[in-house]
């Protein structure tokens, strides 16, 4: 009686017949998609039961279109309804899918034999009372032979609404799953085994933006595999599964913002630019709570809101102002941010769905994460090679100071030789000269013994061993005046520093008796010179002690100044000491210049008139002459010049002066030594580092400017004289993009502002080239206590 029932049936409707509901072959042996086919049913309120659908008119039932239903977020509860039908003669099974794997609540009743069978799927039901448990739900129909059906399928729950109900069959579905389980696994595997290995070598690097991405690709794959429905791996989990979605959702936008803070330098723009990603990812974060507690719609489009307004609006105005604040960004963050754009056009300008991952189905594929993978291998291979540039730079620095140390090792064995000599021959010196006053005693203490009163033989002893004492100590000058003359040792070194020093010790010499001394440079000087500075000291601290004995209450005047006209490019440096003391006559000059010869007017003044001598030989030493004035209206006048190789911060042997530091500590605080010169870094570099601190160094203003939008830094110690950039251009820059960077000028010569630059703008603190390492660090450390003390008020 059925089979006749569905022969009548079949004949309606080959004669064009519409019947209540038109059924659809069940036993096709290809992948059917049905939407086209069926009739849904918008449930606004929700809460209309089985049976309430079921006596619903055909009318009540609108086919599918492109604009209904939305694949998004609703309220709604939608129900599909189909027909099946078996005109076989033996009975037949296929599966039947909903939709999208984050469907929540699935329920298919099946009507045979005038009741209704019911099953259901999705996270909103445990995982045992799915009919089979897959991470795509799936539901199997079986029809006896000559079978007819009616299906209702109910869709609810807070995903989005991705209806595509299809018929499979077996072999159908196996090769679909397989081809996606191979994609998604490819996928997986590609991440696993990249993610960390980048973390890795991320850690090795000291690169926190290769390991910031490889986090952000490892949190956005896990999302997607929670879209994806991979949760029915793990069953416990399933009644969390809208809690764990909006848990992991959170860090993975907190993992791409701040990958994204780290790929634009957003450290180097204004505060207010970290308030605004901060404030993207509070919104998202609170529309996903929504989401979950309150109403999925209103959630989704705030969370959805935020999203789009960070990749599409914030991430190109962030790149646009760093790049007008002159932050160099790499290759990668003009890619990641001209790909956004170009995903905005795609999707939402020239709707291309047929793009790759730009449909609302496939947007949280495992295969879209992609191409995130593909830059994080570009992310990697850039900060590999900047790896390697950092380790080339080191090995260079290193193979430049293993030839600066064998130089230094070859130059102090020959001063050692030569100093072994000079010894020796200061010994003969000084037994020859010491004969005279010896001998005198000698004959004194002989009379003594003969008359042992009434004389004054002991206070002669006396007044010669005293004659003696002081001779011993000129002798020494005076020999090792005369042995210059073959040991003239010249070095290079820092001029400023040296004759600030010998300012320094002429105030001392001068205040002794009450006179007072002016230091006055003139002209052009170079910072670094050749010169035995040991014997130039000797000379000027003669002139000065000179000035300054036979000078009560004064003034003593001690200039130095460049002058033009030296050959060969050797700067001409002119010394002057001039007092208003008792002055001398021009008549006594070649006298006074001789061993042991001084002027009638200082008789009863101490001494025993080496002094000038000495000085005379050893300016003779160094190719040059005392000249002796009167100064007007009382006084004397001395002066020499001297012409003097130029000398670069390559020749020296130390750049500054060691002495114990204290306790200065570095932990923690990070400083870039801007020099010119390699050996200068390096020596900068070795000492901070040996308190603690981290340091880079750079070889002018723009390198320097180059590693700060790399990364962070507590303090700028630079040079004045750098090419294309020097301390001062570097400064401008600083205050505008680093205004709270503290910068130490630490220079071979003065502070010396370029014309026209504000008189606002200036160095936290300047130090003189050689600094000693106490003086050195105690500044550093106080500039950068200051820093942090006013970052943290």
């Amino acid at each position: 009686m059925r089979r006749l029932l569905f022969a009548a049936l079949a004949l309606l409707v080959a004669l064009g017949a519409e019947p209540a509901l038109a059924a659809l072959q069940l036993c096709q042996e290809a992948k059917v998609a049905l939407l086209p086919r069926v009739g849904l049913y918008e449930d606004v309120s929700g809460r209309a039961s089985i049976d309430e659908v079921g006596r619903l008119a055909e009318v009540n039932f609108r086919p599918a279109s492109a604009t209904w239903p939305e694949k998004g977020y609703t309220r709604s509860v939608f129900w599909i309804r189909l027909a099946f039908v078996n005109p076989g003669a033996e009975s037949c099974s296929r599966w039947l899918s909903v939709g999208a794997p984050r469907l929540e609540d699935i329920q298919v009743h099946v009507r045979r034999h005038g009741a209704w069978q019911r099953f259901v799927a999705g996270s909103a039901h445990p995982l045992s009372e799915w009919p089979v448990v897959q991470r795509q739900p799936l539901f199997p129909l079986t029809l006896e032979a000559g079978e007819y059906a009616v299906v209702l399928i109910r869709v609810a729950g807070g995903a989005p609404l991705l209806l595509s109900p299809t018929l499979w069959p077996d072999l159908p579905l196996l090769e679909e799953r397989q081809a996606i389980h191979l994609e998604d696994g490819l996928t997986l595997g590609i991440v696993l085994l990249l993610a960390p290995f980048s973390v890795v070598v991320g850690w090795m690097l000291r690169s926190r933006l290769l390991i910031l991405h490889a986090g952000a690709v490892f949190s956005y794959l896990a999302l997607a595999c929670l879209i994806g429905g991979y949760l029915v791996y793990w069953p416990a989990a399933l009644p969390w599964f809208r809690s764990v979605l909006v848990l992991v959702a959170c860090i993975a936008q907190l993992a791409f913002l701040a990958y994204v803070r780290e790929l634009l330098q957003v450290r180097r723009l204004p505060r207010y630019w970290d308030a605004a990603f901060a404030l993207v990812l509070l919104g998202y974060c609170a529309g996903r709570l929504c989401w979950l507690a309150v109403d999925p719609l209103l959630g989704s489009r705030i969370a959805d809101a935020c999203l789009a307004f960070c990749i599409y609006a914030l991430l190109p105005a962030t790149l646009l102002a760093g790049h007008w604040r002159g932050i160099r960004h790499t290759w990668l963050a003009w890619l990641v941010t001209s790909a956004y754009l170009l995903q905005f056009l795609v999707r939402y300008v020239f709707e291309l769905q047929q793009v790759p991952w730009q449909s609302v189905e496939y947007r949280y594929s495992l295969s879209s994460a992609l191409p995130g993978v593909l830059l994080l291998v570009g992310t990697l291979v850039m900060e590999v090679g900047r790896g390697r540039n950092r380790e080339r730079r080191a090995q260079q620095a290193l193979e430049a100071s293993q030839e600066q140390l064998e130089h230094t090792v070859t130059l102090r064995t020959a001063q050692l030789r030569e100093a072994l000599h000079a010894r020796g021959s200061l010994l003969a010196r000084i037994s020859h000269d010491l004969r005279a006053p010896l001998a005198s005693i000698i004959d004194y203490a002989r009379l003594l013994r003969q008359a042992p009163r009434g004389n004054d033989y002991s206070l002669n002893i006396e007044r010669n061993a005293r004659y003696q004492m002081g001779l011993i100590d000129e002798l020494l000058e005076f020999s090792q005046g005369q042995l210059q003359q073959m040991e003239l040792l010249e070095a290079p070194g820092y001029l400023h520093a040296f004759l600030n020093e010998l300012a320094e010790e002429g105030h001392f010499l001068a205040a002794r008796r009450g006179n007072r001394l002016e230091f006055v440079t003139a002209g052009q000087l170079p910072a670094l010179v050749h010169a035995d500075f040991r014997r130039l000291r000797q000379v000027v601290m003669n002139l000065l002690g000179n000035a300054a004995k036979f000078t009560r209450d004064g003034l003593i005047r001690f200039e130095v100044s460049g002058e033009s006209g030296a050959a060969d490019g050797r700067a001409c440096l002119r010394f002057s000491v001039t007092d208003n003391g008792i002055g001398i006559d021009p008549a006594e000059r070649d006298k006074l210049l001789q061993p042991f010869r001084r002027g009638h007017n200082a008789t009863h003044y101490e001494g025993s008139g080496l002094g000038l001598s000495i000085v005379a030989q050893l300016l003779g030493a160094m190719g040059s002459e005392l000249r002796i004035e009167r100064a007007e209206p009382r006084g004397s006048r001395f002066t020499f010049a001297l012409d003097l190789q130029p000398a670069s911060e390559d020749d020296l042997d130390a750049m500054f002066g060691e002495s114990f530091a204290g306790a200065v500590s570095g932990a923690g605080r990070r400083v870039l030594v801007v020099d010119d010169v390699a050996m200068n870094r390096e020596w900068l570099c070795d000492l901070l580092e040996g308190y603690g601190f981290e340091t880079q160094s750079a070889a002018d203003g723009e390198e320097a400017l180059e590693r700060l939008r790399e990364e962070p830094f507590d303090l700028v110690l630079c040079d004045q004289s750098m090419p294309r950039m020097d301390g001062w251009a570097l400064l401008r820059v600083l205050r505008v993009g680093w205004p709270r960077l503290p910068a130490l000028l630490y220079s071979a010569a003065p502070a010396q502002r370029p014309a026209g630059f504000s008189e606002r703008l200036d160095f936290d603190a300047c130090l003189l080239k050689p600094s000693d390492t106490a003086e050195l660090l105690r500044t550093i450390d106080g500039l950068i206590g200051r820093a942090l003390h006013a970052a943290a008020s």
